[in-house]
C-alpha cells in the first residue's frame, strides 16, 4: 500500500469506529489484530470491535489534527470528544499486516478525566472499591501480562 493508502485506511478506522460503523471497523481489521491502550488490552476482530463499540456510545466527533506515515505505522493525532470525559488529546498508532489490514492499535491519552470520574462517582455512591469505566469494559484486560 502507498503512504497515501495507509492513511486513508487508519482514518476510515478512526471515523468508522467514532461514529458507530462497527461493521466497515471490523472490515478493516486482521483477525487476531492486537489493542493496547491506556485501560487495557485485547486481541482478536470482535474484542475489538466490542471495546469500540463501548466507546463509540459516548464519542461526539473526532478532530484530526495530524497524521503520519512510515513505513507499515501510521499515526493519527487527534481529539476524541466524549459526553464522559471531554474532550482527550489522543494518538493512534496503527500497524498494517502485509495483507494490508490494521494488526495492532496503541492508544495514548491521558486516562484521569475518565477515572477521576468515574472514582468521584463511586465515591458517592459509597462504593469506592468498585470503580468500573463501562467505557472499556467490553472484552478488554486491564493490566494484562503482554505477549
Amino acid at each position: 500500500m502507498s503512504a497515501l493508502e495507509l492513511a486513508t485506511t487508519a482514518s476510515k478506522c478512526l471515523e468508522a469506529w467514532s461514529s458507530g460503523d462497527l461493521a466497515t471497523t471490523r472490515s478493516l481489521l486482521t483477525e487476531d489484530v492486537t489493542f493496547t491502550g491506556p485501560l487495557g488490552y485485547s486481541k482478536g476482530a470482535d474484542a475489538y470491535v466490542r471495546g469500540v463499540a463501548k466507546m463509540a456510545e459516548t464519542v461526539t466527533g473526532v478532530d484530526l489534527k495530524k497524521l503520519i506515515v512510515e513505513g507499515d505505522d501510521v499515526c493519527i493525532m487527534y481529539d476524541l470528544v466524549s459526553t464522559q470525559a471531554g474532550t482527550l488529546p489522543t494518538v493512534g498508532w496503527y500497524h498494517f499486516s502485509a495483507d494490508e489490514k490494521i494488526d495492532s492499535v496503541r492508544s495514548y491519552f491521558d486516562p484521569r478525566p475518565l477515572t477521576e470520574q468515574h472514582a468521584a462517582s463511586a465515591h458517592e455512591a459509597h462504593n469506592p472499591i468498585d470503580v468500573k469505566i463501562p467505557l472499556f469494559n467490553a472484552g478488554l484486560q486491564v493490566c494484562p501480562d503482554q505477549p
